[in-house]
């Protein structure tokens, strides 16, 4: 059966490297779109690299092409070239049709966008894109540098940001420099869709405030508290928030996530040779992301390179989706790049509110994997063995008063953890008495909104482990109400908390 397919997939290698197959060499119409004229097709697939440039940046090229009274605005995306392109193109993922799908999708939800008119592979192999030319005209990003910007383009600029959200398109790179006003058509238009994904729902309330952030975070040098103000008003005019919310209130969260997105005070960019973290030993080019913490004693990656070269770890878990091994004095965990980047940001967020958790050194990634370096705390005791192993009563009621008080301290400071449960906190003695370090961050989130469920959930996980110790779920939830913070914190209303936390337990039962 292999010999028969020989030549077919010569065929096909054959194919990709000469660029040969005639319905997709060149650019071609789209389908059910107003198609351009032949002498415009032609311009746009012969324009050369770098004329009438309109847009220049290292990945791809935005410049107008002319024929007669015909005019249209081409965008090649230059990729990698050769056969990476001519590969993208023949299973349909390259960039330039990928941005035409989106921006048939906007037009369908009614949303302003300039029109695809054709799309396919260029002379160099480059994927190029042709499309309606809406005219010259500034763009919000440059309506805000010159200072020119009114209160009647805000108020625009909000309105079409709701509808985009409103329709469900979900544009990590929504940015001003993306919104054209132009001179002979009335309202901004949407002239970058290329990263844009139709959702085919409403965003969520924290989807709807991570892009916000962005757009706060790309316009906040000269955009005023007043116009963003502004602009919340008028966004929330056309797409209503889905409980009340006060404009300050909402103007604060997404001060305060755009502040997240930049976190360039607490950690470093670096270019490293390691291409994938699960096997960087064997490779020596391409370039790697760090994010190194402050502290002096953080390890460079040269020591952890040496360290995995050396074999000298004792791995805890290892299995297909990573390891955590120990070994010179660092926990090394290995994950996918998004849950990487997640647990650096969970030990972020708890040393920020100042609850006690391993330091976060050193985060390596790669395209796809991620591996996190913390500092090894030694060998201590986790919270279950420490209740078995307790000499007295008053011993085992200190420590369920450190357990709810850091229980009380995660919802106090508007976070909540799944796996909160005695195995996962480590027993350090204070001058105040026993203090718990949680170590197992899976779980840790920051929800939109605290809810009474988040915090039964919480307890009731962290109640199963401890009943199964002999600790009464009654006591616990005393000593979390008696630690609770005061007014200056994240909590939803308790009345309903025990009767929760009963139902719960009644459906976990005892857990280790």
């Amino acid at each position: 059966m292999e010999n028969a397919q020989e030549p077919l997939r010569n065929r096909c290698l054959s194919i990709i490297l000469e660029g040969v197959e005639p319905a997709r060499k060149g650019i071609r119409w789209l389908p059910r779109g107003t198609s351009p004229g032949p002498a415009l097709l032609e311009a746009a697939s012969k324009a050369p690299l770098g004329a009438a440039l309109l847009k220049e940046s290292p990945l791809r090229l935005v410049c107008r092409v002319r024929s007669g009274e015909e005019k249209a605005v081409v965008k090649i995306h230059l990729g990698r070239g050769g056969i990476f392109s001519r590969l993208a193109a023949l299973f349909h993922v390259d960039p330039a049709r990928r941005e035409a799908r989106a921006l048939q999708a906007a037009l369908k939800s009614g949303l302003p966008a300039p029109r695809p008119l054709a799309a396919g592979l260029g002379p160099g192999g480059e994927t190029r894109l042709l499309l309606e030319d809406l005219g010259e005209g500034p763009t919000l990003e440059n309506l805000l540098q010159a200072g020119a910007l009114s209160p009647r383009r805000i108020g625009q600029a909000a309105r079409l940001t709701a509808r985009l959200h409103q329709a469900g398109f979900l544009h990590p790179d929504f940015h001003p420099g993306n919104l054209l006003f132009p001179r002979d058509r009335p309202g901004p238009f949407l002239v970058d869709l290329q990263a844009a994904r139709p959702l085919r729902r409403p965003l969520t309330p924290g989807e709807r405030e991570k892009a916000l952030a962005f757009l706060w975070l790309t316009g906040r040098r000269t955009l005023s508290p007043g116009q963003g103000l502004f602009f919340l008003q008028a966004y929330l005019q056309v797409f209503p928030w889905p409980h009340p919310v006060s404009l300050p209130d909402l103007g604060a969260r997404v001060e305060e996530r755009a502040r997240l997105l930049q976190r360039k005070t607490w950690v470093r960019r670096e270019d490293r040779p390691f291409r994938t973290c699960s096997e960087f030993l064997r490779t020596r080019d391409g370039d790697h992301l760090v994010f190194r913490s402050r502290k002096e004693d953080s390890p460079a990656p040269e020591q952890v390179r040496a360290l995995l070269r050396e074999g000298n770890l004792q791995y805890h878990r290892k299995g297909r989706r990573g390891f955590v091994a120990r070994g010179g004095g660092w926990i090394l965990k290995e994950r996918d790049r998004a849950h990487a980047r997640a647990l650096w940001l969970a030990h972020y967020r708890l040393r920020q509110r100042g609850i006690p958790a391993p330091p976060a050194l050193l985060l390596l990634l790669s395209k796809r994997r991620g591996l996190l370096v913390c500092r090894d705390l030694g060998p201590l005791p986790d919270l279950a063995r420490a209740l078995e192993e307790a000499p007295g009563p008053d011993r085992r009621e200190a420590l369920v008063r450190a357990a709810a008080g850091l229980a009380a301290s995660l919802h106090g400071g508007g976070l909540r953890n799944r796996d909160l449960k005695a195995a996962n906190l480590l027993v350090t003695q204070s001058p105040g008495g026993p203090a718990l370090i949680p170590v197992d961050l899976d779980g840790l989130s920051r929800p939109l909104r605290l809810r009474p469920s988040h915090l039964a959930g919480d307890l009731a996980r962290l109640a199963a482990s401890l009943s199964a110790r002999g600790v009464p779920w009654q006591s616990l939830l005393d000593a979390y109400l008696q630690a609770l913070p005061g007014e200056d914190s994240f909590l939803p209303p308790l009345d309903s908390l025990e009767r929760r936390l009963r139902a719960r337990l009644e459906r976990l039962g005892p857990r280790p």
